[in-house]
């Protein structure tokens, strides 16, 4: 279950950087964006359509599948702890379906880096990704 999350998740973050990259192309935006310029009002009134499936697949899983991937995510990233002890302390902050789907989303550019290196270390770390 973990697994297949975590292939759906990656396919729909590159989506979604797909459609933020044509969107910078469609109002020129290269290097930085700046919110107040017409370009910057313009790319940042476009809704990016896959970035709403992101977070609607995410709305549809469990609260323990969401702490899960949640927990794999940041075990993913450089210096982070692992994934079971990333899930003790994000249970004891008593977060909300919406903020771990909101914090999960706000990593799209990087989820498909976190969650390979995630994977690495679990199976390094030797702990069954879908029963921690």
């Amino acid at each position: 279950m973990i697994s297949d999350c975590i292939t759906v998740l990656n396919y729909l973050a590159r989506r979604g950087t797909a459609e933020s990259d044509a969107k910078k192309g469609k109002y020129g935006i290269e290097l930085g964006l700046d919110p107040s310029s017409p370009e910057g009002l313009a790319y940042l009134a476009d809704v990016n359509k896959a970035d709403q499936v992101l977070a609607a697949f995410l709305r549809t899983l469990s609260d323990d599948t969401l702490q899960r991937l949640q927990a794999l995510m940041y075990s993913g990233r450089q210096g982070d702890t692992s994934a079971p002890a990333n899930k003790a302390e994000f249970l004891a902050r008593n977060q909300t379906k919406e903020e771990i789907v909101r914090t999960i989303c706000e990593k799209r550019p990087a989820l498909d880096a976190y969650f390979t290196t995630a994977l690495q270390r679990a199976k390094a770390e030797g702990f069954d990704i879908e029963n921690f």
